[in-house]
């Protein structure tokens, strides 16, 4: 993808109870103290705010959840997080039940989830759907290091989630946006095809997919890419990749007003001169859950900032993101959200 390239048996033995502490004697509060007010929680940060942004990467990234691993129970920690916090912001489920469970494989006994919840749609659009979604898996532990994945791709996860809050305080008129965090995809975009075959809402209905992945680093942040940058005037710390935009004007237009608002660069495949063109497609394919739905008839945009110098290691940490950018591209990301969820035309299906 631009986005990619430029990117023991037997029970224990009961132990013997341990004898009860000695009673603390009873101390009376002074008057002083009694009369002290207790002091209010912080104020939670404002929607598409850096520090709301930040918080949700250094949950989601942090050394105790293990790198997500999919199927492992790091993985469900870190879905019950996404939970609580849709929750917290009375975004409710899809179903009965915001978990869509499924097998690793077919015949594994291990199981993932995807996470599904509602913006209901109003007015003459209400029964047309966009889906906006990120995968919350990640590569977990291996050779005793965690693989933490703030960039992948809790940066992701972030944005959908502060964009869906965003998005819930709107009353205009729009279709429902259908938010899906995906489990397993770092193991063969397990969850999206998952969902791609069992889907919540018909496919007919779904008129556009719009996936998250990496976005919290420069455009290509990688050194060996830095003549590449160079040679086409790509401002790494001003620029969002996309794939799914060619030939598709709605889209396009979405995502160049989008990135407008927020002084963003879009670069996406086809603004490449055609042999580099090429390369990023093919180095592309298939690699994001975006492709799960495009092989279904959704179309789909894929946005992101390409493989940096960290990807897939253990330095994928919090402290590596460049977190006032990854609030512009969040905030962008979710203007093209609205407004696919908005305008009267539908983007073209991929060709059969």
């Amino acid at each position: 993808m631009l986005v990619s390239l430029l990117a023991g048996c037997g029970p224990a033995p009961t132990p013997a109870p341990a004898p009860l502490p000695a009673p603390t004697p009873t101390v009376a509060p002074s008057a002083t103290a009694a009369a002290s007010p207790v002091p209010a929680p912080p104020p939670e940060p404002a929607p598409l705010s850096e520090a709301a942004l930040r918080a949700h990467v250094e949950a989601l990234a942090a050394p105790e959840l293990r790198g997500r691993g999919s199927g492992t129970e790091d993985e469900a920690a870190a879905a019950a997080l996404i939970i609580a916090r849709l929750k917290q912001w009375s975004i409710a489920p899809a179903g009965d039940d915001y978990l869509q469970t499924f097998k690793l494989r077919p015949d594994s006994g291990r199981e993932s989830a995807n996470i599904i919840a509602t913006l209901p749609g109003r007015g003459a659009l209400a029964n047309e759907v966009v889906v906006f979604g990120a995968h919350y898996d990640h590569l977990g532990v291996r050779h005793g290091e965690a693989y933490l994945g703030a960039e992948d791709n809790a940066s992701g996860v972030a944005a959908v989630l502060e964009g869906a809050r965003a998005l819930a305080t709107e009353s205009s008129p729009r279709r429902e946006v259908l938010l899906v965090f995906f489990g397993a995809e770092e193991i063969g975009l397990v969850g999206s095809r998952y969902y791609a075959e069992h889907p919540v809402r018909p496919i007919s209905q779904t008129v556009a997919m719009v996936n998250v992945d990496m976005i919290g680093r420069p455009i290509g942040d990688r050194e060996g890419l830095r003549l590449l940058r160079s040679l086409v005037k790509l401002d790494p710390d001003a620029s969002l990749g996309v794939l799914g935009t060619a030939d598709r004007p709605v889209m396009r237009e979405a995502a160049e007003g989008a990135c407008a608002t927020e002084a963003l660069q879009l670069w996406a495949t086809e603004d490449f001169p055609a042999p580099i063109r090429r390369v990023l497609e093919a180095f592309s394919e298939g690699r994001g859950d975006s492709f799960s739905f495009e092989d279904v008839g959704v179309p789909a945009l894929f946005f992101g900032a390409g493989e940096s110098d960290d990807y897939h290691r253990p330095t994928d940490t919090p402290d590596k993101l460049h977190y006032p950018l990854l609030t512009r591209r969040a905030r962008a990301i979710t203007d093209v959200v609205r407004r696919l969820a908005t305008s009267r035309e539908r983007p073209r299906r991929p060709n059969p």
